[in-house]
């Protein structure tokens, strides 16, 4: 029913990323829309990042959404998905949450995160551009 919504509102896929905790769903969605980025949306510790990342290339997956943990998320792991062509989501859980902070924002950044979900937009936004004006 998403697929066929979407193709009669004729979404582009540029226009929507679909995340889901089930990979089911996400195989079934890509066989129906291929040309829409799809990314598996996990709850990890450390050790299972690397392993998820490469079950999501060998299900030509277009990327990995994760928790917003720097215990998780590292450059070794944002550089091996960036070579393969993937992308990188993370999230926070609640609000108020303990890795919606600045200290946690700059580690994905310098890890090159290509997604950064937020339940802090007032605050992520002056953060993000003076950050990225100086270059930190």
């Amino acid at each position: 029913a998403s697929a066929a919504a979407v193709k009669d509102a004729a979404i582009r896929p540029s226009q929507l990323t679909w995340i889901s905790f089930s990979l089911g769903a996400l195989l079934d969605i890509k066989q129906r829309l291929p040309n829409h980025a799809v990314l598996w949306l996990r709850m990890l510790a450390s050790e299972q990042a690397h392993a998820v990342a490469r079950h999501a290339f060998k299900a030509n997956l277009d990327g990995i959404d994760l928790n917003a943990d720097p215990g998780v998320v590292s450059t070794e792991l944002v550089e091996w998905l960036h070579a393969r062509g993937m992308r990188i989501a993370v999230w926070v859980w609640k609000a108020p949450a303990t890795n919606d902070v600045e200290e946690v924002w700059a580690h994905m950044a310098r890890c090159g995160v290509d997604y950064f979900t937020s339940n802090l937009p007032p605050t992520i936004r002056p953060w993000y551009d003076l950050y990225s004006t100086h270059g930190k």
